[in-house]
């Protein structure tokens, strides 16, 4: 966990490869790939993080509330 300014950063390296076909086909390819997400801990944030590690991503979440990004990290 790195903190700068009031921003965490929790890597979730957790997420397994899925067996399904990624969201939106051949366009969208997130195997193997991580990305930031800003404000990653609740709302459209969380939603994107847990589809990115849903198929087979990996996501750094930022966030000032860092018990919700540990939750999410943790799952």
């Amino acid at each position: 966990m790195f903190q700068g300014g009031s921003f965490l950063v929790v890597v979730n390296l957790a997420g397994s490869p899925s067996t399904s076909e990624p969201l939106g086909g051949e366009n969208m390819k997130i195997r193997a790939r991580t990305a930031l997400v800003s404000g990653g801990a609740s709302g459209l944030g969380e939603a994107n993080v847990r589809m990115i590690v849903a198929n087979g991503g990996n996501a750094v979440i930022a966030d000032i509330n860092e018990d919700r990004g540990q939750t999410l990290a943790q799952e």
